[in-house]
């Protein structure tokens, strides 16, 4: 109980969901779940952010990496116990395939028994051996859980006295046992039981799983069937699908040319607009360079003159002054829309 309660908290929780194995140096990510250090390592590479891979919680990855993560100490401490207890059961269970234990075959006290999971029951070495010497005679081997739900592999279960029957010695066939059993073990222990013979209950049975097997046939072809009208019906969603999507593509590659169609056309009317008005105002650029240049012009020429120049200078030139100035200030900037 203990082992597979271990087993259990170990297949849900000391697993790391990347690399399906148990935990070697657990990190913890900040939306609190836990992967390896070497899975979250190649996860990341160079990137500088990831996302969970189990909740796509976005993660940033600072300068020190993975390494800088928290280290998840509890699942450390969980792994641990669960192996400590592993390892407590197994030494429980190996003291105790020395005591000593009723043959569930024979009834006889044995400290060498072995324990058979094909009768769920101990048995004594000398029906151990027996059961050896007959093989697959007399087979006493326990289906498995797949074997069982599946219907395959079908083993016979444990037969009771089979272990008494000689191959050398005639045999019937025990009703109330469904068991073959040696004709003196008959006469003995099943005296007052039914019998008959071997090959009369072999065609009974025969018969009886012939008409079992008919029905089960018919199951199963059912469930053919069926399994082929579901694949039929998935092959025909999957082909409406693609048809469905082509469809999308085809509208949005529409669209898309449509809204790019008009997006070069009005560039192309922008751009016309921008040279005309760029025309106008390198024209307008250049008268006002023009004005600008004789209005300045003359502002020199008569700062000069009468800073620099003598009284005489300043008189001789003194009417043409007053009027180039005159001109220059009733001059305005040009204004342009």
């Amino acid at each position: 109980m203990a082992e597979k309660l271990a087993h259990d908290i170990s297949r849900e929780f000391l697993v790391c969901q990347i690399c399906l194995d148990d935990y070697r140096q657990p990190k913890i990510l900040p939306c609190l779940h836990t992967f390896c250090r070497r899975c979250l390592e190649r996860m990341v590479g160079k990137k500088t952010r990831i996302f969970c891979p189990t909740c796509r919680q976005e993660v940033s990855i600072y300068e020190n990496g993975i390494a800088g993560l928290k280290d998840n100490f509890f699942i450390g401490k969980l792994h641990d116990v669960v192996r400590n207890a592993t390892h407590q059961a197994s030494s429980e269970r190996h003291s105790t395939s020395r005591a000593v234990h009723v043959c569930g075959s024979c009834g006889a006290m044995s400290t060498t028994t072995r324990y058979r999971d094909d009768w769920d029951d101990f048995l004594c070495q000398k029906c151990v051996d027996c059961d050896r010497r007959k093989g697959a005679s007399s087979p006493r081997r326990k289906m498995s859980t797949e074997n069982r739900m599946e219907g395959t592999h079908l083993e016979p279960e444990r037969i009771s006295h089979s272990e008494h029957v000689d191959p050398d010695v005639d045999v019937v066939y025990c009703k109330s046992c469904h068991d073959v059993v040696c004709r003196k073990i008959s006469l003995s222990k099943h005296r007052a039981r039914l019998h008959s013979h071997v090959w009369e209950a072999a065609e009974r049975e025969t018969s009886e799983i012939r008409a079992l097997l008919a029905e089960t046939e018919k199951v199963a072809a059912a469930h053919e069937k069926k399994l082929q009208e579901l694949n039929t019906r998935r092959e025909v969603w999957q082909q409406q699908c693609e048809e469905n999507i082509a469809k999308i593509e085809e509208q949005a590659r529409r669209a898309i040319q449509t809204i790019q169609t008009e997006r070069d056309e009005r560039i192309k009317q922008l751009k016309r607009v921008e040279t005309t008005k760029n025309r106008q105002l390198l024209e307008n650029i250049a008268a006002v360079t023009v004005s600008a240049a004789r209005v300045r012009g003359s502002c020199t020429y008569a700062r000069e003159t009468i800073e620099k120049g003598t009284p005489e200078e300043v008189l001789a030139v003194a009417q043409e002054l007053k009027e180039r100035l005159r001109q220059c200030s009733k001059l305005r900037a040009p204004s342009f829309s």
